[in-house]
């Protein structure tokens, strides 16, 4: 019985941590303007290009959104996952070819701030679909 006990908590707990630093992660999420700076700073962005991107970020933002409404979290982790690669396809579309060096030059330097972070994520003893769920947040 106090073993039943002990599961339902641990259960419970792992569930509840998991919510809060899914909500954690999204609150320190940058706004599409933060976003949009940065980007237009980095790729040194045409007036045209600025609009465009905005409207990446914008609906990229509102299918982030739509989404947190789900309650299944395997189905939020395929759509999150779906939305972040469809808006950086969006975004990589948009660049001029002397732009595009700097998109993969970026996407090297995240490929590896992913992995430096999952090793981190690993040795604090998260779970895979917690780590997975910490990585999906790093984008272009």
């Amino acid at each position: 019985m106090n073993r039943n006990l002990f599961s339902v908590f641990m259960l419970s707990f792992t569930v509840i941590f998991t919510l809060l630093i899914s909500q954690s992660a999204i609150a320190q999420r940058p706004s599409p303007d933060q976003d949009l700076q940065r980007l237009k700073l980095l790729y040194r962005l045409d007036d045209k290009q600025t609009q465009k991107v905005n409207k990446v970020l914008v609906r990229r933002e509102k299918q982030l959104a739509e989404v947190q409404g789900l309650r299944d979290a395997n189905t939020i982790r395929v759509k999150k996952q779906n939305i972040f690669k469809g808006a950086e396809a969006a975004f990589s579309q948009i660049l001029y070819p002397s732009q595009y060096q700097i998109f993969q030059d970026e996407q090297v330097r995240l490929r590896k701030a992913r992995g430096q972070r999952t090793m981190e994520l690993k040795k604090q003893g998260n779970s895979e679909t917690s780590i997975q769920d910490q990585i999906n947040e790093f984008e272009f």
